[in-house]
């Protein structure tokens, strides 16, 4: 369970801050703190999560689904898949648009702010939902991109993932995802919700970077052949995401180590009395007018 003071919101077990770094925004706009609209314990940990509630789920992606489709026939839209560096493009025009979806639907969500006040700009989540139960704030991470690109993307930092379960903050972490289909000419959007703790078979990790990313391919492949979420204990989920950092871990210093030797190599067979060959570089003279 959470630590709690009397009267008072929950308490962050690992640096002893309370959890008030959210902003509210409900049914009538920002909303001063009350005890009511605070975060507050969700069960034993040892349990399945107590998650966004089954109505919560069916009505956010119903209503983003339909948002997005009379988005993607917009002009703004268009240009943007049809830019240089669409997909990255894409990604931030859609959390934007995402986030405003949710917004003007007045769902009761929340915004994890920085000491000035002003969101925080590397929040775990786009918006936190309050819904379950216990009206916990749930993280919703907004992701999109373009259906058959594949690929790897980031989706959160794996230290602040773990670090946010095991001190009790979160019991369930949820992606949103717009997927962008290019049927020429025509554009279309499909959104999914899901809970990163049941999927996170498809879930890789860099220690570099120090993010989990998504294997996008075979998600949703899984998804598309009727597979279904795994639905770990909270126990499990703590388990595995140890197990994964271990993984990262050993992977990275193997790497580190293979460089570190070839670097070693190449710095022996090094001979300052070789003549410069600058014939690999790509450079660009700028003729003189």
């Amino acid at each position: 369970m959470r630590d709690q003071a009397p009267g008072g919101p929950p308490r962050d077990s690992v640096d002893g801050r309370w959890i008030c770094a959210l902003r509210v925004f409900g049914a009538r706009g920002p909303m001063n703190w009350s005890p009511h609209l605070r975060g507050g314990p969700s069960g034993p940990s040892n349990t399945l999560a107590v998650v966004i509630s089954g109505d919560d789920q069916r009505r956010l992606v119903a209503i983003v689904q339909r948002d997005w489709d009379t988005e993607v026939l917009t002009e703004e839209f268009r240009s943007i898949c049809a830019g240089k560096e669409r997909g990255h493009r894409i990604a931030d025009f859609a959390e934007e648009r995402t986030v405003r979806f949710i917004e003007e639907e007045r769902f009761p969500v929340a915004y994890e702010h920085a000491a000035g006040g002003s969101r925080r700009a590397r929040s775990m989540g786009d918006v936190w939902l309050r819904s379950g139960a216990s009206a916990i704030y749930n993280p919703i991470n907004v992701k999109a991109g373009i259906a058959g690109v594949g690929g790897q993307p980031n989706m959160v930092s794996l230290s602040k993932l773990t670090a946010a379960l095991l001190s009790h903050q979160i019991d369930s972490y949820w992606l949103l995802l717009v997927r962008i289909t290019e049927d020429i000419p025509d554009l279309s959007a499909g959104v999914k919700l899901v809970n990163i703790f049941d999927y996170l078979d498809f879930m890789t990790f860099d220690s570099g970077p120090g993010q989990v990313m998504l294997r996008s391919d075979s998600f949703y492949a899984h998804i598309e052949s009727g597979g279904g979420p795994a639905r770990l204990t909270l126990e499990r989920v703590a388990t595995r995401l140890v197990e994964i950092r271990r993984d990262g871990d050993r992977r990275l210093l193997i790497n580190r180590t293979k460089r570190l030797e070839a670097l070693e190599h190449a710095a022996a067979a090094f001979d300052p009395e070789r003549p410069l060959d600058q014939s690999t570089l790509t450079l660009d003279p700028v003729e003189d007018e």
